[in-house]
């Protein structure tokens, strides 16, 4: 990862995080939207991005990888309380030090998986070729698009719990370098190609679990989206594509 993309993934967890320490209210009507449009563009870059390179491998058992993935980030959220797609509940963490940090623990670990699929990207050479903006991961930008409510939520969960604000912003610093410590493990330690698309495919599942979550959630219990939430979902759709 490039010193631009740690700066754009740290500094927008501390920024989103800073704000949560200010505005300690949940949010409603616009977390919602923003998680449709991010869960919309995490969904659209894994089948635009790492799908193409996972089954480039001539393998029938590559997709035992993505359904460990998938399932693997099930259990994961066993941990993390499932704040990865905007799951806030405080009354249910309020006081609880030991669940503040298992949730933190779960969160970390997650953030790290994800961090894999961005070395494994720039190992395959994929950087360039399809960027966003030139130089820049297409899923650093779906990174960041999802830790962003992920953020808000983990500052208000340690606030409850009575954490003070160093100790907030030190997990919020440890949270926003975990992805950049996964991809540098993918860089230098998985060389082996084959791994990498395994991890890839590993990664791939977790990315559709949590954007299909995001997305099921956000349907109302009469199955009827609000406009602003399908204008959300398309507009991340829209941006995913500018990136192929």
């Amino acid at each position: 990862m490039s010193i631009l993309e740690n700066i754009l993934l740290i500094g927008s967890i501390l920024i989103v995080g800073t704000i949560a320490l200010f505005v300690r209210s949940k949010v409603s009507n616009l977390s919602r939207v923003w998680l449709c449009f991010s869960g919309a563009f995490l969904v659209s870059i894994t089948f635009l991005h790492l799908f193409p390179i996972i089954f480039q491998v001539q393998s029938d058992k590559i997709g035992i990888w993505i359904i460990a993935g998938f399932f693997g980030q099930l259990i994961l959220e066993q941990f993390s309380s499932g704040i990865e797609h905007g799951h806030l509940h405080l009354h249910h963490h309020k006081g609880s030090y030991a669940l503040a940090f298992q949730i933190m623990i779960g969160l970390c670990v997650h953030s790290f998986v994800e961090g894999l699929s961005l070395g494994g990207y720039e190992q395959l050479g994929h950087v360039h070729e399809h960027a966003l903006i030139h130089g820049l991961n297409p899923l650093l930008v779906g990174i960041i698009l999802h830790h962003a409510p992920a953020a808000f939520a983990l500052v208000l969960i340690l606030s409850s719990s009575g954490f003070s604000k160093w100790v907030i912003l030190s997990c919020l610093i440890i949270f926003g370098i975990m992805p950049s410590i996964g991809a540098l493990v993918e860089t230098k330690i998985l060389l082996d190609m084959q791994a990498v698309q395994k991890t890839l495919a590993f990664v791939a599942g977790s990315f559709l679990h949590v954007a299909t979550t995001i997305l099921f959630e956000t349907d109302g219990s009469d199955h009827h989206l609000p406009y602003k939430n399908i204008l959300a979902t398309l507009l991340g759709i829209g941006l995913a594509l500018l990136t192929i």
